[in-house]
């Protein structure tokens, strides 16, 4: 039997490299004879006068069928997960909802009790001239609280959004004179060239962006600190009679960006610049990070411009650095994950609600307790929420064979990404 009447690919003729094979079956019974002539007779390699078998033990050349292994069905129309050379690609897991509202419940009620407190503790602020004050308050952290949620949400965290706030301020302050709202639109546009920084950096070079938000937040705060003396805002508008708007406003901001990120797209979206694996392969999501970052600078701008108008002076020992942490406190109380993309629809707000009543509580008790440690206090709890978050907000994976990036039912795996 030679290798050419071999029926090797669905029954036809392999002769496609004749060469290969006339030479291997000849240089095997040259070897063959002269294992012979050094023995002197025929060796345990067997029989091979008429090339007919070939004996290695018990198993022969004429009892493989190579029908049943090397045919076209058997082997080229495999499909690609099942090859050891291309591992299946893994099924992606959608998230449940339900963990963040949840969570938020258990949020809500714990606001509620801290208002309860301090209704008791001091019934005049919740309904006294101190009212628009902290109104105030909270939409500045607020603001700041949304534009850190927006980039945690995106995976890229921006540590700066405290500094920019108080710098946005200074800045705002002290060309005042020029006109609030010119003075307001050059403030916005010197943050968007910040955030511009801070996106190429981070999506280009591909590195964290706690690192690259915190150089940026750092140069502010030397910046702040160069400054001579306060700068006090020479306009007229004070924000105090349209308090309750400004509040409004943050919490409409806040709930609609929850909203967006309900929907099956933008929350992938968000998802795609999430850390996984080596981070020397660069994934995508680059543009969504990048606006993120510019996006969560420009709130941090508008919630500088509202301190400045609110507090009428601002001092470069200020830096930001306790507003920034009240902030991610009050993001990941709310249920947003340190991680990036799961987050909730009211928890930022909650979260902020949360922290300026128990502030107000803790002066109306006279303790003595410092914003830092409000702010650690928060994100102990949200890395707890984070957690949790992760491990019950996550659908566990399906069982289907994976083939050519499709499940089983013949969807895309894209497609059943519905609720992440």
């Amino acid at each position: 039997m030679s290798y050419e009447s071999t029926r090797f690919r669905g029954g036809s003729t392999y002769t496609d490299e004749p060469g290969y094979r006339q030479s291997s079956f000849r240089e095997s019974q040259a070897y063959l004879d002269d294992r012979q002539d050094d023995a002197g007779s025929d060796s345990s390699f067997g029989a091979h006068s008429n090339g007919s078998a070939y004996h290695t033990g018990t198993f022969t050349v004429d009892s493989y069928n190579s029908e049943s292994y090397g045919s076209e069905s058997n082997y080229s129309e495999q499909p690609v997960a099942e090859r050891d050379d291309e591992p299946a690609e893994p099924e992606p897991v959608s998230d449940r909802l339900g963990i963040h509202f949840g969570w938020e419940a258990l949020l809500a009620l714990a606001v509620g009790g801290v208002a309860f407190l301090l209704h008791k503790a001091d019934a005049g602020v919740l309904k006294g001239p101190d009212l628009p004050q902290m109104y105030l308050t909270a939409a500045v952290l607020g603001l700041v609280a949304v534009g850190m949620a927006l980039s945690v949400r995106a995976a890229v965290p921006n540590l700066a959004v405290g500094s920019l706030a108080f710098g946005s301020a200074m800045f705002f302050a002290a060309n005042s004179e020029r006109g609030l709202l010119p003075t307001a639109a050059v403030t916005a546009l010197l943050v968007v060239g910040a955030g511009l920084v801070m996106a190429v950096v981070v999506v280009v070079l591909h590195v964290p962006s706690w690192a690259a938000s915190l150089a940026v937040g750092l140069a502010v705060i030397a910046w702040m600190q160069s400054q001579d003396t306060a700068k006090v805002v020479a306009g007229a508008y004070e924000p105090d009679g349209q308090a309750v708007v400004w509040f409004g406003g943050f919490a409409v901001l806040s709930v609609v960006g929850g909203v967006i990120c309900m929907i099956p797209g933008m929350r992938r979206s968000f998802g795609r610049f999430r850390p996984e694996g080596d981070p020397a392969a660069r994934g995508s999501g680059g543009m969504t990070a990048g606006l993120a970052l510019v996006g969560s600078s420009v709130l941090a701008a508008v919630a500088g411009v509202l301190l400045a108008l609110t507090n009428r002076e601002v001092h470069p020992s200020e830096n930001g650095i306790g507003l920034t942490a009240l902030a991610l406190g009050a993001v990941l109380l709310g249920g947003v994950s340190v991680y990036g993309r799961r987050g909730g629809l009211f928890g930022t707000l909650l979260g902020v609600v949360g922290i300026s009543l128990l502030m107000r509580y803790a002066d109306a008790e006279a303790w003595k307790v410092d914003t830092v440690a409000f702010a650690a206090g928060a994100i102990v709890i949200g890395l707890v929420a984070s957690r949790l978050v992760e491990t019950f907000g996550r659908r566990r994976a399906h069982s289907e064979t994976v083939s050519s990036g499709t499940s089983s039912s013949g969807a895309s795996w894209d497609d059943r990404w519905s609720t992440r």
